[in-house]
């Protein structure tokens, strides 16, 4: 059964599913795959994960880490859908009078906590051999999206209220790796559907987000990284495949994402200077976007007479057909043809991160759970990674369309 909100507010359903794209067209969307071959090639990827710590790590997704709406009461629901649409519509207001309602929010909440079981099973089976972990249950099901962890007074005032499911989640796998990294996703109903997922714009909204991340460091501690959004170098104009996931923006605009990194990261590292920052994962190749917002951040440094780092981490997510081939190449927020292969990328972003003084990761890395050479494909294009020692950590196969 739909949860409460698939059935009164309607929530894209794909939002958290990235996209593998080939170089000339887009990969299609596959029926989902069966649970017990799931199993088999989540077993495998933690396999790759224990037998390779040193350079292999995973991505925490939606099918392990809670989604906190399913926790909500009858009343957030409505003030939710109130907030976003203006109005509850009369479908809504029909369920909520036939009882229907209560049950759906029973029922979903029994499968969260079903999932925090899961959860826990999942985890242990990396027998304590896990450092590098990054958690990412992208847009609105992610429980620190704006959507989710701030409660707007009719006065403008807020409140941050992280689920304490989420954040015992985070202490086990802090207890578990020794590099966590976090996504801080932008998604917010109350901007409006096209606005959602854009750069926090406001002084109220970079207020609001500021205050999500100084939340998570006071519920978990420092020994984190928080990244700064997510492949906010594509739009959901770059390409059809991303037209109708709400977790992207209505556009890109690389000196607009450094202006509001800096004024969270100037904020954050002030009162808490042994936290770490990424830069918003890079989908597929973008030196451009990379370097133009790496540029815009020293300038603004300068400026101010600011001289310690504020971005420790730049990644890229090289989704691609094949592993020795480049990912395709984006420029202004538009898909152009590499002429770069995967090690040629590579080199270029380990030029770009030794320039600016920042680490290099691959922050999410796999092909499409329906592609029969996926395990094959994986191997190979880990191994190209670790041979520059630059970490990679898996996105679960089973969400890779």
């Amino acid at each position: 059964m739909e949860n409460f909100g698939e059935k009164l507010d309607k929530p894209n359903s794909e939002v958290n599913k990235p996209e593998t794209i080939k170089q000339e067209t887009m990969v299609p969307s596959l029926e989902n795959p069966n649970e017990e071959k799931e199993r088999e090639y989540r077993q495998y990827e933690r396999d790759l994960v224990i037998n390779n710590p040193e350079f292999v790590g995973i991505n925490f997704d939606q099918d392990y880490i809670i989604d906190s709406r399913n926790f909500w009461s009858q009343e957030q629901w409505l003030q939710h859908i109130k907030e976003k649409d203006g109005e509850i519509p009369e479908k809504t207001q029909s369920l909520i009078e036939s009882g229907e309602t209560e049950k759906i929010i029973s029922e979903k909440k029994e499968s969260e906590l079903r999932k925090k079981i899961d959860f826990d099973k999942y985890l242990s089976s990396f027998e304590r051999k896990l450092k590098y972990a990054r958690i990412h249950p992208a847009g609105e099901s992610s429980p620190i999206a704006p959507s989710q962890a701030l409660e707007v007074k009719p006065d403008g005032s807020f409140e941050v209220k992280i689920a304490p499911e989420f954040i015992e989640q985070i202490k086990k796998i802090q207890e578990q790796s020794e590099d966590l990294t976090i996504v801080v996703p932008f998604y917010d109903h109350r901007r409006g559907e096209e606005k959602a997922s854009n750069v926090p714009e406001t002084e109220d909204q970079v207020k609001q987000y500021i205050a999500i991340c100084e939340k998570i460091i006071e519920d978990v501690g420092n020994d984190i990284q928080l990244e700064i959004g997510n492949e906010t170098n594509i739009s959901r104009f770059t390409g059809a495949m991303f037209a109708d996931k709400l977790q992207h923006a209505s556009h890109v605009d690389s000196a607009e994402y450094g202006k509001f990194f800096y004024e969270v990261a100037k904020q954050l590292k002030e009162k808490n200077p042994n936290v770490k920052l990424s830069m918003a994962g890079i989908a597929c190749f973008d030196p451009t976007y990379l370097r133009e917002v790496l540029t815009e951040l020293k300038r603004m440094q300068s400026e101010n007479g600011v001289n310690t780092s504020i971005v420790d981490t730049v990644s890229f997510h090289p989704y691609r057909e094949k592993p020795e081939r480049g990912s395709v190449d984006v420029k202004n927020g538009q898909f152009t043809i590499s002429d770069l292969d995967y090690e040629g990328q590579m080199e270029e972003m380990l030029k770009i991160g030794k320039e600016f003084g920042v680490k290099v990761t691959i922050g999410e890395i796999n092909f499409p759970f329906s592609d029969s050479e996926q395990k094959i494909k994986l191997e190979q294009s880990i191994s190209l990674t670790a041979k520059r020692d630059i970490p990679s950590l898996i996105y679960p196969g089973v969400n890779v369309h």
